[in-house]
């Protein structure tokens, strides 16, 4: 069987989430990164508390096969989140659309 983990209420439940991941290597196929601002609201990917770098890595040993992302809620515009988000997991991957 395998799930989908959600970086963002993971962390809000109280956990660490590279180490909740570890925890569930093989069985969480799909991550779900999302970021938590200081005062526990939803950030952009990158732009929040959490160790986003930390988080890939553990998502890539537990052998993650696909990663989203969704801001349930935000400050900024919407497409403004998605590409801050974009940005930081594409450092990350070096991955780019469109070569």
């Amino acid at each position: 069987m395998s799930f989908e983990l959600d970086t963002y209420w993971i962390a809000r439940g109280g956990e660490i989430p590279e180490k909740y991941i570890e925890k569930f290597a093989g069985r969480a196929d799909i991550i779900h990164f999302k970021d938590m601002a200081e005062d526990g609201f939803f950030a952009p990917v990158g732009e929040g508390t959490l160790n986003i770098e930390a988080i890939f890595e553990a998502a890539v040993e537990a052998g993650a096969k696909i990663a989203l992302v969704e801001q349930d809620a935000h400050r900024k515009p919407s497409f403004e989140c998605a590409k801050s988000s974009y940005d930081c997991l594409s450092k990350l991957t070096n991955f780019k659309v469109g070569g």
